[in-house]
């Protein structure tokens, strides 16, 4: 189960602000799921490579729209524990100001299970795989 919070605000200046944040529920104990339970101790340089991956073909695309335009350098995005999982990937979001300007907005990355099987903690790894192949 995921639960979305969206909180904005407006302080006045040119725009307001956004914030989002997922919160992954285990519906059998009703713990939050956290990212360093999800994965497999050692993950965060793989999942950050992972990341880093996507950002890099996205910007490489010939599609504008897949662009993001950074503050930072690619190799410092790293995974920040704001995520959610959906049909076939686990897809983790950046509020504004986290990773990129303002202009670009909320930025998801999605990385498919298939890629991020190898890290997953074979305890989730089991509940993934049940999902997938229910639908």
């Amino acid at each position: 189960l995921t639960v979305y919070t969206h909180q904005y605000s407006y302080l006045g200046g040119a725009h307001g602000s956004t914030y989002v944040k997922y919160d992954n529920i285990d519906t059998q104990t009703g713990n939050i799921i956290k990212e360093q339970e999800l994965f497999k101790q050692d993950y965060k340089n793989i999942l950050a490579g992972l990341i880093q991956e996507k950002v890099k073909y996205r910007n490489s695309s010939k599609n504008k729209d897949e662009y993001i335009a950074l503050l930072i350098e690619i190799n410092e995005i790293e995974p920040n524990g704001n995520f959610y999982l959906n049909k076939d990937s686990i897809v983790y979001v950046y509020n504004q100001y986290e990773i990129a300007p303002y202009v670009q907005g909320i930025v998801e990355i999605a990385i498919p299970y298939n890629e991020i099987k190898p890290i997953i903690n074979p305890l989730y790894s089991q509940i993934i795989e049940k999902t997938l192949n229910t639908q």
